[in-house]
């Protein structure tokens, strides 16, 4: 990784801090990027980095065989996945935990 792909990442880390929806305008972001500089190729890797990395936190994490054995499952939505997956699926993913129609592998794995 490059020393522009950390930078690259620095700035979009601290646009997500002021603003948690901010990367909602990424068109508008990567514009600003190529005119300060930076390369399109150095910007997809800072995005894909920050869209991914959850995914390899994710599977640091310990898993549950089945939602019955989690006395109270809580699923936060990543920004990623919040930018990727409409409210309304959200929504039907959580309710559909709660109701136990889905368990938390199998909600994990849509997700």
């Amino acid at each position: 990784m490059n020393e522009d792909v950390i930078e690259i990442i620095g700035i979009l880390i601290k646009k997500m801090i002021e603003d948690e929806e901010i990367l909602l305008e990424e068109e508008v972001i990567i514009q600003e990027l190529l005119e300060l500089g930076y390369n399109i190729r150095d910007i997809d890797q800072a995005f894909e980095l920050i869209y991914n990395g959850t995914e390899i936190i994710e599977a640091e994490n310990i898993g549950f065989a089945e939602s019955d054995q989690v006395p109270y499952y809580n699923r936060i939505f990543t920004i990623a996945e919040k930018l990727y997956l409409p409210l309304n699926i959200q929504g039907l993913i959580i309710k559909m935990i709660f109701s136990r129609l889905l368990s938390v592998n199998e909600s994990e794995e849509i997700i």
